[in-house]
């Protein structure tokens, strides 16, 4: 599956959506150096729904999906709790790889290949349509959307926080647009409209030197997942019906 790259906004800055599986490593940021973050989903690390002969179509995302609904059906909390941890972490692990993993089995009708990010923002789709689907929650300014608790070393670690860090920060400055991104079917051509549309935007939210290598269903995913935590955070902030929170 290709599809088309965004451009460099900026000399220095860069949100590339590229081929699936081509990207770099991270490298150190430093004087005369940049950094680039390779977090690319569909079809690139199988550790959530199958291997080999998976399928990494352009259907991928939008059937995922799909099979997240059946998966918040059936476990509902261990879902929600799934979206409490720190992606990557053994927290996350213990989770995604016991209760959620044997509902995949009984959801999933077929080999899909994705990794555990694109995996968690199919669940965040799932978990901010049933809860913010009609109606978005209003912005608090006492709001304080939970923070993921990233181990100090690690490659996968800093590459993950640089741009759950970027999505934090585009969520908080671009909330209705995400969400417009969000409510979208996946690999439609209101998805394609509605990233076009944020893509002017994220150079407010991006790090100098630092240039991102993902692709379409990856920023959606953690896009979604990051509008899902900052909702959530504006819904328990907002003022009781009495006037009391």
């Amino acid at each position: 599956m290709r599809v088309a790259p965004f451009r460099c906004l900026t000399a220095s800055a860069c949100v590339a959506f590229l081929v699936p599986g081509v990207g770099g490593a991270l490298a150190a940021a430093g004087p005369g150096k940049k950094a680039e973050v390779d977090v690319t989903g569909m079809g690139v690390n199988y550790t959530t729904i199958g291997a080999g002969s998976a399928y990494t179509g352009p259907k991928a995302y939008g059937r995922l999906v799909e099979t997240a609904r059946c998966l918040v059906r059936r476990a509902h909390g261990a879902a929600e709790k799934l979206l409490e941890t720190t992606p990557e972490s053994l927290a996350e692990s213990n989770i995604r790889w016991g209760p959620i993993r044997s509902r995949l089995d009984q959801c999933s009708q077929m080999y899909m290949g994705a990794t555990g990010v694109v995996l968690r923002g199919a669940i965040a789709q799932v978990l901010y349509e049933e809860k913010f689907g009609a109606r978005p929650p209003a912005p608090s300014p006492t709001a304080v959307p939970l923070a993921y608790d990233w181990p100090a070393t690690g490659q996968t670690a800093a590459q993950l926080a640089t741009i759950y860090s970027f999505a934090d920060c585009f969520v908080a400055a671009q909330p209705a647009g995400v969400r417009q991104l969000v409510l979208t079917a996946p690999g439609s051509a209101e998805e394609s409209a509605a990233l076009r549309a944020l893509r002017p935007h994220f150079a407010s939210c991006l790090v100098k030197d630092v240039t991102f290598n993902t692709n379409r269903e990856t920023m959606r995913a953690v896009l979604t997942e990051s509008l899902h935590r900052w909702s959530l955070a504006q819904a328990k902030a907002a003022p009781a019906p009495g006037g009391s929170i």
